[in-house]
């Protein structure tokens, strides 16, 4: 990536990076933002537009009302944008409640 950002720059070397993937895993928001579409938005401490080595600082991941923060507790992740916690997906094989 940091070869094709030397030519693109950052900005559009993500924008790369995230349409071919969504396109290879067939999301349905084929990594753009669109009105009818869910989003999905990363949120990192700092800004990878300036260095693509701030991707390393992701956060939290909001995947429509649903956001993920990467750091805290394992059991504590999850929850929906209205303070509701949730069940990780290895919780709710094992059939345990919250």
């Amino acid at each position: 990536m940091e070869i094709l950002s030397g030519v693109l720059g950052n900005q559009e070397t993500i924008r790369i990076a995230t349409e071919s993937t969504c396109s290879f895993i067939e999301a349905p928001h084929e990594g753009k933002i669109q009105e009818g579409k869910p989003a999905f938005i990363n949120v990192f401490t700092e800004d990878p537009f300036i260095d693509l080595k701030n991707l390393k600082t992701l956060q939290r991941i909001i995947a429509g009302e649903i956001y993920y923060d990467l750091y805290k507790n394992s059991s504590d992740r999850k929850s929906d944008l209205h303070g509701k916690k949730g069940q990780s997906s290895s919780q709710k094989k094992r059939g345990k409640q919250k």
